[in-house]
């Protein structure tokens, strides 16, 4: 015997969601893979009472999370999704020409190998322009100084004590040629950077095409950001488990400030 039957079959839920971050509605961009996504509403109530009164009870605070596990760890993505607390920025795969380094007396010593700070991204030999010595001048390749590589291969030179390197008491300025990998770079660290609050919309269609969408309007990164990476001979990929705040957007009216869940799959 059973003691109910069900109300309305288009309420239970099925399936996963897209997550959307962005500045507007308008600009929400897909964030990609994710896993293990949790919307929580958070309350804070406050009760009153009395000894010849019945107890009523206020809301005061509203608060709406997000968290998941990012498969796709795009650095730009993770940069929009931090807040813009972080530097964003890319490296061109071009040539970078007439690039010097100093190495400080007391930092060189004769036959130790001096890295090049940038290698090349094909770990080809970079263009060593010249090595300029601060007290000697310019010193002279396969006489003075030797181009190879260290047991890592990364390219360097070794300087030698010939007639023209006197003194290992001077600085050494290197001038070369090297062309990186094009690459996205994501640099952090610093206090007093404020974070920008984004629009966040989770979006989870059902096999009619109907939506179930909900839609934080003001929502800070409230997590560490940490790649957990997976064994070499793993099935799973590396994650970013993230956690999104929401919280009141008083631009909106009262009532309507923190989250909206719009519902298409059970209307009946």
């Amino acid at each position: 015997m059973f003691q109910t039957s069900v109300q309305r079959k288009s309420a239970i839920r099925f399936g996963s969601c897209k997550i959307e971050i962005g500045d507007d509605v308008p600009g929400l961009e897909d964030i990609g893979i994710v896993k293990n996504v949790v919307f929580t509403e958070e309350l804070t109530f406050s009760d009153r009472g009395a000894d010849n009164a019945d107890l009523i009870r206020f809301l005061r605070k509203v608060r709406a999370i997000v968290t998941g596990d990012q498969e796709e760890l795009d650095l730009e993505m993770i940069f929009k999704l931090r807040g813009e607390i972080d530097s964003y920025s890319i490296v061109a795969g071009t040539e970078v020409a007439g690039v010097d380094q100093v190495v400080y007396a007391g930092q060189w010593h004769y036959n130790d190998f001096i890295q090049i700070e940038n290698q090349m991204g094909d770990k080809t030999q970079p263009t060593i322009n010249s090595v300029t010595g601060s007290t000697d001048g310019a010193l002279v390749e396969d006489t003075d100084y030797y181009v190879g590589k260290d047991d890592d291969g990364d390219w360097g030179i070794f300087i030698i004590d010939s007639v023209t390197v006197t003194t290992e008491d001077q600085n050494i300025t290197i001038n070369y040629d090297y062309t990186p990998n094009a690459a996205k770079k994501l640099e952090s660290g610093g206090s007093g950077v404020e974070m920008t609050p984004k629009i966040v919309r989770l979006t989870n269609n059902n096999e009619a095409g109907k939506v179930l969408r909900l839609t934080l309007w003001k929502a800070f990164y409230d997590a560490n950001f940490n790649i957990t990476f997976q064994p070499d001979e793993g099935e799973e990929p590396a994650l970013n488990p993230f956690t999104l705040l929401g919280v009141p957007d008083i631009s909106k009216a009262a009532g309507k400030q923190v989250y909206e869940i719009y519902d298409e799959q059970s209307i009946t």
